[in-house]
Formats: structure tokens, sequence, C-alpha cells
């Protein structure tokens, strides 16, 4: 567990150091309307944080999806680009803040409905039991 988190921390410093470096780059080549510049630099970055990123978000989508699918629920397949991102240089798909959210508002449903169901069930019984106490009480 903490060999996981230790390898985590130093795979977000290292993503942090690549963006630090080629960030500005990127976004002098791109004010200064430098295409080839900028076409290169991207070809040079996407690679080297593509597979740092899909080190840290794969199991962030792995237990959404497992979350979901404990539920009944099945996300949407990865053609669907608002729900799906192909991390650059992998062949890693994981959920855009789009997929995260949808996933959210319906695994937050469907446990509205299972607690729902149970209270449906529940309450009937709940209401026998406490007329019949009640009757027995009175009848005492």
């Amino acid at each position: 567990m903490v060999d996981r988190w230790t390898r985590k921390g130093r795979l977000r410093r290292q993503l942090k150091q690549i963006n630090g470096e080629y960030i500005p780059k990127l976004r002098e080549a791109q004010r200064s309307n430098n295409t080839n510049d900028y076409v290169r630099l991207k070809i040079e970055y996407e690679p080297q944080i593509g597979n740092i990123r899909a080190e840290l978000e794969t199991p962030k989508t792995a237990r959404k999806v497992k979350t979901a699918r404990a539920f009944g629920i099945e996300p949407s397949d990865f053609e669907s680009y608002s729900y799906w991102e192909q991390i650059a240089g992998t062949d890693v798909h994981v959920l855009t803040k789009h997929g995260f959210a949808d996933l959210n508002r319906r695994i937050s449903d469907a446990r509205l409905n299972y607690w729902k169901r149970w209270v449906e069930i529940v309450s009937p019984i709940v209401t026998v039991l406490i007329s019949l106490f009640a009757l027995a009480v009175s009848s005492n």
C-alpha cells in the first residue's frame, strides 16, 4: 500500500516536472504562431506524459467502472468521445470528467432506488408489527 502511494507520488512529481518544462514552451510556440515548433513540442510531450497519465488515471477509472457494474450499470462504449478519452501514445482509455459525472449520477440514482425498494418492502411489515403491538398493549 505504501509502495503504491510512493509510486503515485513519484509519478505525480514526474508529471509536474514534465508539464513545467513543456507547457511554457508550448504556450510560447502557440502565441508566436510557430506551427512547426508547436507540433514538434507536442509530439515530444504527449508520449512522455502518456504512460504516466495512464498509470495514474487507469485505477480511478477501473474503480468507478467496477462500482457501476456492481449496481448493474454498464458504461457507454469507447466510441463515445464525451465519455472516454484515449491517452495519447497509449492504447489506454480513461473516463473523461463528463464520463465520471455521468457514472456518479447513475450510481447515486441506483443507490437511491435500492434503498427505496427496501423501504417499500419493509414499511408495510413494520406497520403491521406496530399495529399488532398497539393492539396487544391496548388489550391488557
